[in-house]
């Protein structure tokens, strides 16, 4: 009986200890790159502390991470997903998107390498951006981004659209 206790306790701490955000989840069956790919909404935006959540949700209502590593790895490039912007002027913004060897960070570069125009914040600016994943279920997506002197921090919600 204490052998197959302490055999179910080692199990259970394995599982605890994989888990790789501070917010979870603590164990998931789905890949993390399965978990990210869809559509996402914006549920929380802070900068610096104070809530833009309402400029961020209008004038983004929707953000795609679409996966196409076969593209990709056809150009033998290491991006693992696009990530597009959905504007409401249509104009979409893409970045393209991939993890770091343990998958706590996504590195997010803008497609042509400059400003867009319809930048907002963190969304468009140039240059290479490195998002902390703070946590990243089925449902829920929270990010932390450093970046202009800036610290974001989002919580976006599953529209449960996958590609």
């Amino acid at each position: 009986m204490m052998k197959k206790l302490f055999f179910v306790l080692i199990i259970a701490s394995t599982m605890f200890a994989a888990c790789k955000y501070e917010d979870g989840p603590l164990f998931s069956i789905r890949s993390k790159h399965d978990r990210l790919n869809g559509s996402w909404k914006f549920k929380e935006v802070l900068v610096d502390g104070i809530d833009s959540t309402a400029a961020y949700q209008q004038r983004f209502p929707i953000i795609d991470f679409i996966s196409n590593q076969e593209l990709w790895s056809a150009y033998q490039m290491d991006v693992q997903m696009e990530f597009v912007i959905n504007q409401i002027t249509h104009d979409n913004i893409i970045a393209l998107c991939y993890f770091n060897k343990n998958k706590t960070f996504l590195h997010v570069g803008y497609a042509n390498g400059t400003t867009n125009p319809n930048s907002m914040g963190f969304i468009g600016s140039v240059g290479d951006q490195v998002w902390e994943i703070l946590k990243l279920t089925n449902v829920n997506l929270w990010f932390k981004i450093n970046t202009n002197d800036r610290v974001y921090m989002l919580k976006l919600k599953s529209t449960n659209k996958k590609f």
